[in-house]
């Protein structure tokens, strides 16, 4: 027998029951109990959320996302850039800030920030862009500490990490966090003089919230992922459009009828023969 050959047997897996059980916390660490991490559900089809994933964004709710066309990360920028030439500029960021109904100084504080902050490092020049333009294909250059973790180094979405923020900081199992759990969130994420992450963090956490503006005053996980991917943006646009709308909804007479509320029905033929 060729001595390169290995004629062991295959090992066996193991029974289920003899496996280590996943430890999210010890007594001996208090912390650990505090603030515990995530651990799919037994009935979740997200197999793995440590696993990263580059054209969509996967949760525990909802583990196959939203949208799989494109780069998650450029899915999550390509809103802001309507002629999809891969250049944002500062009026297409004031523009979509103001087709959500954001006040002109909301929607002119915005677009300072992020161009101001975030043009740099987009730039494919070591030269600063004198338009502040923001550079789609090299968004990932603007991640930074003291954040959820949720992107990584090269723009991919992390389940694990998006998770584990809910799940330490949602207290009562809600699905989404009040701003003072949010705050909490933030300050405990917060990096040793990370000055800059820290304020971006609050940026982009405060933009999540102005957006979504839950009605009951808890953001939803489930709303927030569906930013991250992009899908969000449109909704957005459409309510307010349907809010503002003046028009009457036509409301259904029978088949093949349509007419508008408090509109008068045209006279059948009987009515007409007795006037």
């Amino acid at each position: 027998m060729s001595p390169y050959l290995d004629d062991r047997p295959e090992p066996q897996p193991e029974p289920q029951s003899t496996r280590p059980r996943q430890c999210i916390s010890i007594p001996e660490a208090p912390i650990t109990e505090q603030y515990p991490a995530h651990i799919p559900p037994a009935n979740s089809k997200l197999v793995n959320s440590g696993v990263v994933q580059t054209t969509y964004a996967p949760t525990s709710d909802a583990p196959y996302g939203t949208q799989k066309d494109d780069w998650v990360l450029e899915t999550h920028c390509a809103f802001f850039d309507p002629d999809g030439d891969g250049v944002i500029w500062p009026a297409d960021t004031y523009r979509v800030c103001r087709s959500f109904d954001w006040k002109i100084p909301t929607s002119l504080f915005f677009t300072a920030f992020l161009h101001a902050v975030q043009s740099y490092n987009t730039s494919p020049s070591i030269i600063p862009d004198p338009f502040f333009r923001l550079y789609v294909k090299r968004a990932y250059m603007n991640k930074h500490g003291s954040g959820t973790g949720t992107f990584d180094s090269e723009g991919r979405f992390r389940p694990q990490p998006f998770e584990d923020f809910f799940e330490k900081f949602d207290r009562d199992g809600k699905g989404g966090l009040t701003k003072w759990e949010l705050w909490h969130g933030l300050r405990r994420s917060r990096m040793a003089f990370d000055f800059f992450g820290q304020v971006s963090a609050c940026f982009e956490w405060g933009f999540a919230w102005v957006l979504i503006w839950p009605e009951d005053g808890i953001l939803r996980k489930e709303d927030v992922r569906r930013l991250l991917d992009g899908s969000l943006y449109h909704e957005k646009v459409v309510n307010k459009i349907g809010q503002e709308s003046k028009c009457p909804r036509p409301t259904e007479n029978g088949p093949g009828t349509m007419t508008r509320p408090n509109q008068k029905q045209p006279m059948t033929a009987a009515e007409r023969k007795s006037q």
